[in-house]
């Protein structure tokens, strides 16, 4: 791959198969997704998450796909913040990736996850990251490890191959897809962009209990409900068809030229919304970081919608 060609966003089974046997061809040995050794080198990472606690690494190490590393969201971020979940400095992130799973600047990075539950967040969150950090060569597998396996791919458990640390250099986080929570207050004066709230209904409005105790009930002021699972099929965890894509966002109307930042929780779910604005060419769709953990914490009473408990 040329450094310079652009990758999609959204992968399928099929490309990552082919591009696995394209580099066992021209190696001559075993596909390995994480080999340094071709010119083009490639990464799958599986970033099942699944909470706060070790779950995700546990669910790596019982199945993944073969050659993959786990991607830990709970090593990568701000641990030392006062909120749930935040981002890393770019130094953090660039040491994580560097030194922990072994990637470099012209890596291709395709990653993955394997949630039974909420089926396609932290994969996003991973992508997101990636091109918040300046590393553009990422790819979400589109379907996940449920996708991968329906189709008769092999996997495999336990540890990943042993990794050779590499040099990462992560450039200073974009501000054209990020927001802070100065921003986002100031967006209720201005109307500069549209606030896109991505949790479920059911938490946008307050009516099923949050699955982050201790936070409010409630919203954003001056946000509209994008739910992120309306991205995703039903049957399958592969992301619907970008015309239902786009579906979904007039639905709700949200016009795609405008500026828009996507918030949920503790910004995971945002990404989901902010791939799938992605997929129709809008690229620049920025995550609200702190999401509703932040807002509700700090903004006046009037920013805010507060639900009383159900």
């Amino acid at each position: 791959m040329d450094s310079s060609e652009k990758v999609e966003a959204l992968v399928s089974t099929q490309w990552l198969v082919e591009q696995l046997r394209k580099r066992s061809t021209a190696e001559g040995e075993t596909p390995s997704p994480s080999s340094s050794t071709t010119p083009s080198r490639l990464c799958i990472l599986d970033a099942t998450w699944l909470g706060l606690l070790d779950e995700g690494r546990k669910a790596y190490l019982a199945v993944h796909i073969p050659g993959s590393l786990h991607f830990d969201l709970n090593q990568c971020r701000d641990k030392t913040s006062r909120l749930e979940f935040t981002l890393p400095s770019p130094e953090e992130f660039g040491r994580y990736v560097g030194g922990e799973l072994g990637i470099d600047n012209d890596t291709h990075v395709v990653v993955y996850e394997n949630d039974p539950v909420f089926r396609v967040l932290s994969a996003p969150r991973t992508w997101w990251m990636f091109r918040l950090f300046g590393h553009d060569k990422v790819s979400v597998l589109d379907g996940g490890l449920k996708q991968w396996q329906a189709d008769g791919q092999p996997v495999e458990s336990g540890n990943g191959s042993a990794v050779e640390p590499k040099l990462f250099t992560a450039k200073p986080a974009r501000r054209d897809i990020l927001k802070s929570f100065d921003q986002v207050l100031d967006n209720q004066k201005t109307g500069d962009f549209t606030m896109i709230d991505s949790r479920k209904k059911e938490w946008f409005d307050g009516s099923m209990a949050s699955i982050w105790p201790g936070l409010k009930l409630g919203h954003i002021r001056q946000t509209t409900n994008v739910p992120y699972d309306g991205f995703i099929r039903e049957d399958n965890d592969r992301l619907v068809p970008p015309e239902d894509m786009r579906q979904v966002f007039q639905a709700q109307g949200v016009d795609l030229s405008r500026p828009i930042a996507s918030s949920c929780f503790v910004g995971i779910a945002a990404c989901t919304v902010a791939l799938a604005a992605y997929v129709l060419g809008k690229e620049d769709v920025a995550v609200y970081d702190g999401s509703w953990d932040e807002f509700s914490k700090r903004a006046p009473e009037d920013s805010v919608v507060i639900v009383p408990d159900p």
